[in-house]
């Protein structure tokens, strides 16, 4: 699956061209050269550009790659503003790499059923590296998904800052049912649910539901990431507690040497293991783990 959500804010620029790198404008510039390039195309936006867009950014082709030039860092990098689906099961090894995606939830509010700001994954090998992501009106920042045919595999998430994410449930707002009006107002930062894949040396801060989910995708690596809340009330920092949709097989997924704070703000559970940690059943045990 390419980047299937990237469906971003406002007003269009006309982008000019540019050999090196492409400058503020919309999605269609972008579209144009991921389409020109064909398989293993670089498509690089200009440092400190602005990308404020209509419609998504398709990914079509085998081993793509969209990132900021020079691979800047901070306030340097390209920017994607979510304003507002699509699929690719061939896009094996495709890189988003060195931006800041904003979801601005804050201006355009959630969105009832809506999806991550960033959905990858139905593929092999995607990287998403040194992103800044914020502000999901859907369910989640980052989302590795199995894919159709559930053969997602390899998927390697590093050194990406996430937060804030998600908004605290609001009982006069949304009630106290499990599903209000307006959806769930809780949202993650990473969620995966892809095999013998490597989520490390990240930040995740400030968001409402986990931090980190892991949706079985056995054989996979949790480590090094710092995970924190100053705000907002998190309900787990690391949770593996999913039956689907890989049937609840999270044999050989590994987490270790991870940090998880609430210097200012409060997390419910650390780390969070089988669907039984979100009920009242004080009577069944979980084997086989360590």
């Amino acid at each position: 699956m390419g980047l299937e959500r990237l469906i971003f804010l406002a007003g269009f620029a006309a982008a000019v061209a540019n050999p090196e790198c492409l400058p503020s404008g919309d999605e269609r510039p972008i579209n144009d050269a991921l389409s020109r390039g064909g398989a293993g195309a670089t498509v690089t936006l200009c440092s400190g550009s602005v990308h404020t867009l209509y419609a998504p950014i398709r990914f079509t082709d085998l081993q793509p790659t969209l990132t900021t030039a020079g691979k800047a860092v901070g306030d340097d990098r390209a920017m994607l503003i979510v304003q507002g689906d699509s699929d690719c099961p061939g896009c094996d090894h495709l890189t988003v790499s060195d931006l800041i995606v904003d979801g601005n939830r804050p201006q355009l509010l959630r969105i009832p059923l809506g999806e991550a700001l960033i959905e990858m994954g139905n593929g092999e090998g995607h990287r998403v590296t040194g992103c800044r992501l914020f502000e999901p009106r859907g369910w989640s920042a980052l989302h590795i998904r199995e894919g159709d045919r559930k053969h997602c595999t390899r998927a390697h998430i590093e050194n990406n800052v996430i937060g804030l994410c998600g908004e605290e449930w609001d009982e006069e707002y949304d009630g106290y049912v499990e599903e209000p009006a307006w959806d769930n107002p809780r949202a993650d930062g990473i969620s995966l649910a892809c095999k013998e894949s490597v989520v490390k040396n990240n930040v995740v801060f400030d968001r409402t539901d986990g931090a980190i989910v892991v949706f079985g995708s056995a054989g996979s690596e949790v480590h090094s990431n710092k995970i924190y809340s100053r705000t907002r009330v998190v309900l787990g920092g690391i949770n593996l507690v999913d039956y689907d949709p890989w049937d609840e097989d999270y044999s050989g997924t590994k987490v270790y040497n991870n940090k998880i704070l609430a210097p200012t703000g409060f997390v419910k559970v650390g780390i969070v293991i089988g669907p039984s940690s979100w009920s009242d059943d004080t009577d069944t045990s979980v084997y086989a783990a360590r």
